[in-house]
């Protein structure tokens, strides 16, 4: 759906050169939610306007659905941005037209006749839960409702694309999850293709199923979610992650841990999908001459699986082997003493 070839932007200031983004090369697939992560100066934004060309690249190619849109004339570019939805993190509505009005705009810069602006636009309304409140104006409406009209107006044209430019980053959790549970709805029943950038990694494990994580301009690690997640390579996603797990390893934690259980050993286990639902730790306990303590724990859901981290301490004969037999079933183990 969506394919970005060498893709840089550079902006030049007096005598300076700042590389906003560097050599992007990145697929989407259609109908997938493919999310964008990094923290403030990262290029995520600036990346998510070029596949639109809110902001025109420096070099590289950009390709929507087999077209090269860097090679088009701006009236072409017009025609090709109706398909391209785009729905911002401070909602960016006309706060002298009613829910209504803001939802029919792109509609009648589209030339579309009155009762079919009028039907699109009720039915819009009640897609995105805003029955009865389609004379309200932006002032009277709440975060997470202007970013519903938000949501409702990028869904206009019947666009084939969604960009989600830190859409919930203005809101309060509660709000945010909302929002994120209608994307989800919107990309099942129409099957719509989402890119959504954030700096909050709950967004990302909410309702994507693959990620990009940026820094300096660069993508510098790229998968599946859960796989990002259970193995993450780069400081950064590290630090993204524990935003989600809490899996406080410095150094004076484990020190600790070591410290209080002193006996056997701490160990660290770390497993997905299939395992999380099984009797690991009673089998592990009935086959092997072993104790076993938990200590910490926690499993998290993804959207396209879950994994855990359980902390234990293991104490008794056949702790070798208690490890061996936990490894033979595809969970990761850390010993920590």
């Amino acid at each position: 759906m969506i394919v970005l070839n060498q893709l840089s932007k550079t902006y030049s200031k007096k005598n300076q050169h700042i590389h906003a983004v560097e050599n992007i090369n990145l697929k989407i697939e259609k109908g997938e939610i493919f999310g964008i992560v990094g923290y403030s100066g990262a290029g995520k934004s600036t990346l998510i306007r070029l596949i639109n060309l809110l902001e025109k690249p420096t070099n590289g190619s950009v390709f929507v659905n087999g077209q090269d849109i860097t090679k088009i004339s701006s009236k072409e570019l017009r025609v090709v941005r109706r398909k391209i939805g785009m729905v911002f993190q401070h909602f960016n509505l006309l706060w002298s037209r009613t829910v209504f009005e803001n939802i029919a705009f792109p509609l009648e810069i589209a030339h579309v006749s009155k009762q079919e602006i009028k039907d699109r636009v009720n039915q819009l309304i009640n897609l995105v839960g805003l029955d009865g409140r389609e004379s309200s104006y932006p002032s009277e409406l709440s975060g997470g409702q202007k970013q519903r009209v938000g949501i409702a107006r990028a869904l206009a044209n019947n666009p084939e694309v969604l960009l989600c430019d830190e859409a919930t980053s203005a809101l309060d959790p509660q709000t945010t999850d909302s929002i994120l549970e209608l994307i989800k709805e919107i990309n099942k029943n129409i099957g719509i293709t989402v890119v959504l950038i954030t700096h909050e990694m709950h967004v990302i494990k909410k309702i994507c199923h693959r990620v990009a994580v940026m820094e300096a301009g660069s993508i510098i690690e790229l998968g599946n979610v859960l796989d990002v997640f259970t193995n993450p390579k780069k400081e950064t996603t590290k630090k993204f992650i524990k935003q989600i797990v809490y899996d406080d390893d410095s150094h004076e934690s484990m020190n600790h841990l070591i410290e209080k259980y002193s006996k056997g050993k701490i160990v660290i286990l770390k497993y997905k999908n299939e395992n999380i639902e099984s009797p690991i730790l009673s089998q592990l306990i009935k086959n092997n001459d072993v104790d076993v303590n938990i200590l910490h724990g926690k499993v998290v859901q993804t959207s396209t699986g879950s994994y855990g981290t359980l902390y234990l301490q293991l104490t008794g004969n056949d702790i070798t082997k208690a490890l061996d037999y936990l490894i033979s079933l595809g969970i990761e183990v850390e010993v920590m003493n």
